[in-house]
């Protein structure tokens, strides 16, 4: 039994959408992008945390000094 001409049509999109939806890398590419923004994300919170500790052992000696002032 041989197919129609229609059904080969058909078959022969729906391979050929297989075979483009397998070379997309588009998805990857989000993905992939959203882990570098993520781990940049991450570095910038702990630098930030970082740099407020300081910052509030900084602010915390500039008050000693002005209540021992006084």
């Amino acid at each position: 039994m041989t197919r129609s001409e229609p059904d080969q049509l058909i078959g022969s999109i729906r391979r050929c959408k297989a075979a483009q939806f397998l070379r997309d890398e588009t998805a990857a590419t989000a993905v992939e992008t959203a882990f570098i923004l993520a781990v940049i994300l991450l570095a910038a919170i702990g630098a930030i945390s970082g740099l407020g500790l300081k910052n509030r052992d900084i602010w915390a000696n500039v008050a000693s000094a002005i209540q021992k002032a006084m």
